[in-house]
């Protein structure tokens, strides 16, 4: 009997994002995961227009340089996408000789505004894909990694020592997976408080990194 496993996620998702898109053949599953359901890139545009009016392809280059190559959406989805922004009144659009530049009006900056943490949230996952694309790739064509001065990989600027972490802590997980609800209340506990340590590092960046101890 053979099983298919559930890839590449669903498409009305960022399904750039997910850890699973990212086990078993990296590879695959790398390519076939780039795409961002369409609400989520309607925001990325609206949130690249609060930094300046902009034409359709500028849009396409910022998305594509943001990620560092890894996520390039064609015209044939930005442009769709600006219409409907258009439509719901978030965005304005002018002629510029042939082409159309885009603005974000009052009510787009206020509806921005209500989404804005979602908004950076969309971002940073899609830079922290770019990164897992550009750390797999050097593994899977062997490339010797080059660090610098705190010994970060200067493709990524992540420490190996933090990657092994994340892995060591995803296969500690998988071996619990068949763990009585007794053991997954522990595990919920533990990862309660390292969430919460790690959640108080953006409050005080420079801070003590010690775990956050039980109320």
């Amino acid at each position: 009997m053979h099983f298919r496993l559930p890839f590449p996620p669903r498409p009305h998702t960022l399904s750039i994002l997910p850890e699973s898109a990212f086990a078993g053949d990296e590879g695959r599953h790398l390519m076939r995961g780039r795409k961002v359901g369409a609400e989520d890139l309607q925001l990325m545009l609206l949130a690249l227009l609060e930094k300046q009016g902009s034409h359709g392809y500028d849009l396409i280059k910022a998305l594509d340089e943001l990620s560092n190559g890894y996520y390039k959406p064609s015209p044939g989805v930005v442009y769709p996408a600006l219409g409907h922004l258009e439509t719901s009144g978030w965005v304005a659009c002018s002629r510029e000789g042939a082409k159309k530049r885009y603005e974000l009006t009052t009510a787009g900056t206020e509806h921005l505004r209500t989404q804005h943490t979602r908004a950076q949230l969309l971002f940073k996952r899609l830079q922290h894909a770019s990164k897992r694309m550009a750390w797999l790739r050097q593994a899977m064509d062997g490339q010797p990694r080059e660090l610098g001065p705190e010994g970060e990989d200067l493709a990524t600027g992540w420490l190996p020592e933090l990657v092994d972490m994340r892995r060591a802590l995803r296969m500690a997980l998988m071996k619990h997976t068949d763990a009585t609800p007794a053991t997954q209340r522990r595990l919920i506990a533990i990862l309660q408080q390292t969430v919460k340590s790690i959640a108080a590092l953006d409050e005080n960046p420079g801070g003590s990194t010690s775990p956050a101890t039980k109320e």
